[in-house]
């Protein structure tokens, strides 16, 4: 990566039913990304927002107001090389103002939020193909699929509560792993990583300091890169510690980035391919 290629990062923050973007003031985001039915979280600190759309999201977003409805935040980053990715995406669930003279505004939010207060029942007591049933569960969630699992059937399938909480229902009535990233359910087998998602990493290609094994798998550290992806295979090739070497399935992604400062890191966390 050239000593050249500045990092990015903007914030997208929905004002009055329109998405407004700022990547001009001083920006710190971190969060975690589940490859499974939790719900991805983030948190984000801007720096001297005008006071009106400061003051617009600390009204809407109180849990006084009533007749509030979801208000997006999207994060975006990536290098001047390679432009924005999609980083993060969910619903702001509370905002925060720090003292003046320079008003910093911190935001929480997670992923599918206001899917959780969406209630639903299914019942269905004939024989259905799990892509059929996944098919079903992203359209109840109101989001895209991705299915990479084998096709089995599923009997007697039956549930009844928020409608995300489905996600979770389908790891456990079928050897799939199955997590909502980004507007999209994502359904592929166990041991096995999303097809066509590889990024190889060593100290050349920004690895920060050591890998650790865990009792999952392995977590390492290491500059953004897009090519990180929840459920993917990560290839590692480290030097100092070759026990962690060789193919991971990324399960969870904390990310810690600022535009101002110095982190823009993610740490992952993967479990060796095959292993279930």
């Amino acid at each position: 990566m050239g000593s050249f290629d500045d990092r990015l990062l903007r914030v997208g923050i929905q004002i009055d039913g329109q998405m407004r973007y700022y990547d001009d003031l001083r920006i710190v985001a971190r969060g975690t990304l589940y490859a499974n039915e939790l719900n991805n979280e983030a948190t984000v600190t801007i720096y001297n927002l005008a006071a009106d759309v400061r003051n617009y999201i600390l009204t809407q977003v109180t849990p006084y107001n009533f007749l509030r409805s979801p208000k997006r935040l999207i994060i975006e980053a990536g290098r001047s090389s390679t432009g924005y990715y999609r980083l993060f995406s969910g619903d702001i669930q509370r905002a925060q103002a720090s003292q003046p003279p320079e008003i910093a505004l911190t935001m929480s939010a997670i992923s599918n939020q206001f899917a959780t207060g969406a209630i639903v029942a299914r019942s269905m007591l004939s024989t259905i193909k799990l892509s059929t049933l996944a098919a079903r569960i992203a359209s109840d969630i109101g989001v895209g699929l991705v299915f990479q699992a084998t096709d089995t059937n599923v009997e007697n399938y039956q549930f009844a509560g928020a409608t995300i909480r489905q996600v979770g229902k389908l790891n456990q009535i079928a050897n799939v792993n199955a997590f909502v990233e980004d507007g999209t359910l994502y359904v592929k087998d166990v041991g096995k990583p999303l097809q066509n998602v590889e990024h190889v990493l060593s100290a050349n290609s920004g690895m920060i300091g050591v890998p650790e094994q865990t009792e999952h798998g392995v977590r390492v550290k290491y500059l953004l890169d897009p090519k990180t992806k929840l459920g993917g295979r990560l290839t590692i090739d480290s030097k100092f510690n070759p026990g962690c070497n060789g193919k991971f399935i990324i399960f969870k992604v904390d990310f810690d980035i600022a535009n101002r400062d110095v982190p823009f890191y993610n740490t992952v966390e993967g479990r060796r391919e095959g292993y279930i």
